[in-house]
């Protein structure tokens, strides 16, 4: 199995654009579904790298181990968390975020303490 860390960088870019699209949703009327799917499809990917890296993380340790020292190589270990990071800002909360009363507008206020989890 020749699974390089830097495969994270297609769950990096699609939990990014899942991520875009959750936040232009706030903005403009877009389907729900479209935020669902990125969302998903991000998560997806995100879950299956990281099975297989730990796979090749116990069947191969050396392997990564001199992945993790290559000059080149090591830059893209980065990733693993920046995508696990983004993978934690998709998963939906369960509990409603509060936010602290906007002065300017009161309608400002009453809609991002609907949205859960909005960062």
């Amino acid at each position: 199995m020749n699974m390089p860390v830097s495969y994270f960088s297609m769950a990096v870019g699609t939990l990014a654009w899942g991520h875009s699209w959750q936040a232009a949703s706030l903005v403009w009327p877009l389907p729900t579904w479209l935020v669902t799917v990125a969302s998903a499809l991000g998560l997806m990917l995100w879950l299956a790298l990281l099975c297989t890296y730990a796979r090749k993380g116990l069947r191969q340790a050396q392997a990564v181990r001199d992945e993790f020292k290559h000059p080149v190589q090591s830059a893209m270990t980065a990733l693993l968390p920046v995508s696990t990071l983004l993978a934690a800002i998709m998963i939906p909360c369960p509990v409603p975020h509060r936010m602290i009363p906007n002065r300017q507008s009161p309608d400002a206020t009453n809609r991002a303490a609907a949205r859960p989890c909005s960062g």
